[in-house]
């Protein structure tokens, strides 16, 4: 669904911008959806606010954004006329792009395990979202959350962290490898770790502190 919703505020516009108004309309809607078409949404709404009050061109007018990566919230657009004469104005719109992001369906506590009940997917802007977001909730659930998360929240990446593997006094495998050589021993680790993350273990053999990176649950992986 596409949606073009354009506001004229009154004094704003001047009775002959009609042909500057489609021509920049026009232009902000291609430039919208195609960023739209990128991050998988077809919901789309744009209220132009102002137009400059000197429309004469009789050529095409050449525009630009003022940010083309992520052209949602409050959006410019340079514009730049050659004929009659050389004139350059700026234009305003808000623009919202719509997706289903995984919100939150109750109040999480710090380091609590998400499940399926825990998520819903709501419609929602993408104008305030600078920290990333999730549209699937399989993506987020058997996740922890890292601070307290209040219901409705739309979740980003900073927000959950993955269970931890292997707990502060765990007995691990510690797993030492080097071309040609493999060898397990038994240790206790002296941290608490996610899988791929590094921790210090202490060898039961030697009684050596050796830093591993945890591979899977009681098992490290270090190297000679």
């Amino acid at each position: 669904m596409c949606t073009l919703l354009i506001t004229v505020l009154g004094s704003a516009l001047p009775a002959q911008a009609a042909p500057l108004e489609q021509q920049v309309t026009r232009y902000l809607k291609k430039e919208v959806n195609r960023y739209a078409r990128t991050v998988g949404s077809q919901d789309v709404t744009i209220q132009l606010k102002s137009l400059p009050g000197d429309n004469d061109c009789d050529h095409p007018l050449q525009m630009s954004l003022n940010n083309p990566e992520q052209p949602v919230g409050r959006v410019g657009v340079s514009i730049t006329c050659q004929r009659p004469q050389f004139w350059k104005a700026r234009a305003y719109a808000d623009v919202d792009v719509y997706l289903k992001l995984v919100t939150t369906t109750r109040l999480l506590n710090r380091d609590t395990p998400i499940t399926a009940r825990d998520l819903t997917r709501t419609r929602t802007s993408l104008r305030h979202l600078r920290q990333g977001y999730f549209t699937q909730a399989k993506a987020v659930i058997g996740q922890h959350s890292r601070r307290k998360i209040q219901p409705g929240t739309v979740l980003t990446p900073r927000m959950i962290e993955p269970a931890e593997l292997i707990a502060r006094d765990d007995v691990v495998t510690i797993v030492a490898k080097q071309p040609g050589f493999k060898a397990s021993m038994k240790g206790i680790a002296l941290e608490n770790g996610h899988q791929g993350e590094k921790i210090w273990v202490r060898n039961l053999s030697s009684g050596k502190k050796v830093m591993a990176r945890i591979e899977s649950p009681h098992t490290v992986v270090t190297q000679f």
